[in-house]
């Protein structure tokens, strides 16, 4: 319930020039997408992010996604100590829906 209250549904935060190149704007559905998959969610600009980097904070259960799921693309190695998949660093294209 705590993590709701500063992060109550999945968002993308992506930098204002990349944002304005990809005539995005704040509050749009943004598709994350790559040779794997696919995630929707909702586009939030962050002037704190470098460029070409979209950051989308933690992990949401799938219903709570628009559409699709990080795990659809993200990579199918897991973690030797746990069965985690790494979402850290995971290359994927945008665009507005």
């Amino acid at each position: 319930k705590y993590l709701k209250e500063n992060e109550p549904k999945p968002i993308g935060r992506v930098n204002p020039v990349d944002a304005k190149g990809l005539q995005i704007s704040e509050g749009d559905q943004v598709k994350l997408f790559n040779d794997r998959g696919y995630v929707v969610m909702e586009a939030v600009i962050h002037a704190g992010l470098p460029r070409k980097t979209l950051s989308a904070p933690r992990s949401f259960q799938k219903d709570e996604f628009i559409d699709g799921h990080f795990a659809d693309i993200s990579t199918n190695q897991y973690n030797q100590v746990c069965a985690n998949q790494a979402f850290n660093d995971v290359v994927v294209d945008i665009e507005k829906v």
